[in-house]
């Protein structure tokens, strides 16, 4: 739940601390008189980029961070998870950094003063983000207070253990085309979480481990994902909890399914991910 928290207030910070501030402030201003139709243009031009790489830098993110799109509610990521493959995770940082080049690259003077809290606000938050690539953080900019580090992944307060069943589980299931994209969701996750695993071990290699004491309880968290018994699992919760009234030829085929899934690479992949942080290098 924790996790769940704060991936929400993150995503939900970016949003409501840039597009409807933008959208504020233009209002705002709309009700003072322009000093010239030529000052009016040169500030229409500015409010126009800086709206627009607002609006393309969201869609973006939320491409590029499906789980964060699914606690969100932006349409149209459930059936992935976030790249982190160094291909991945290289993108990303590349984006970021063009994304910071582009907001500079508007003029700020000829900003309204809402667009101006807007930059500034939208400035920081790409700006901090760049900073913290050099330790190992995930470019995101709408972070949490403590951003997530792509060297230091798993915690038993947060990481793939915690991040997947929660996704999972807030995700829409209520028709079968929404049970049919979890488990797409699914069949991606061993890929994931393979990822964790190679995030940790270049951590290792780079000398970095959280505290002994942040890693107690992540081996439990981790075993408790995937039990002997499918439906058990908090990664297959929506199946053990079909909607009234859904098509029983749907819910048993739909549940097979899963539960072929959950048998032939979750289990496996996530005992990697377990005894690696239950032995003595993490």
């Amino acid at each position: 739940m924790i996790r769940s928290f704060t991936i929400v207030a993150a995503a939900i910070s970016g949003a409501t601390l840039v597009l409807p501030l933008l959208a504020f402030g233009q209002a705002k201003d709309s009700q003072q008189p322009n000093a010239n139709a030529s000052s009016a243009a040169v500030q229409s031009e500015a409010a126009r980029q800086l709206r627009a790489l607002l609006e393309a830098d969201w869609r973006s993110w939320m491409t590029e961070y499906p789980e964060v799109a699914t606690h969100v509610g932006f349409l149209g990521q459930d059936d992935r998870w976030t790249d982190d493959s160094s291909a991945g995770i290289a993108r990303r940082k590349k984006h970021l950094v063009d994304s910071l080049a582009t907001l500079k690259s508007i003029h700020r003077a000829d900003l309204s003063a809402g667009g101006q809290l807007n930059f500034d606000l939208y400035l920081e938050l790409l700006e901090t983000a760049n900073e913290g690539l050099q330790y190992g953080d995930d470019p995101f900019p709408f972070r949490n207070v403590v951003p997530r580090n792509l060297w230091m992944p798993l915690n038993q307060m947060g990481g793939i253990q915690q991040e997947a069943p929660e996704t999972l589980a807030m995700q829409p299931h209520q028709t079968v085309a929404d049970y049919q994209t979890i488990l797409k969701r699914l069949a991606a996750l061993p890929v994931a979480v393979e990822q964790q695993l190679a995030l940790l071990q270049d951590g290792l290699k780079r000398g970095y481990t959280p505290p002994k004491i942040a890693l107690r309880d992540l081996p439990k968290q981790i075993a408790d994902l995937t039990p002997a018994d499918a439906l058990a699992s908090p990664l297959l919760q929506t199946f053990a909890e079909f909607p009234v009234n859904f098509p029983e030829a749907e819910r048993a085929r739909l549940t097979e399914k899963a539960k072929s899934i959950y048998a032939g690479s979750i289990t496996s992949a996530f005992r990697k991910l377990r005894d690696l942080s239950a032995g003595k290098r993490l």
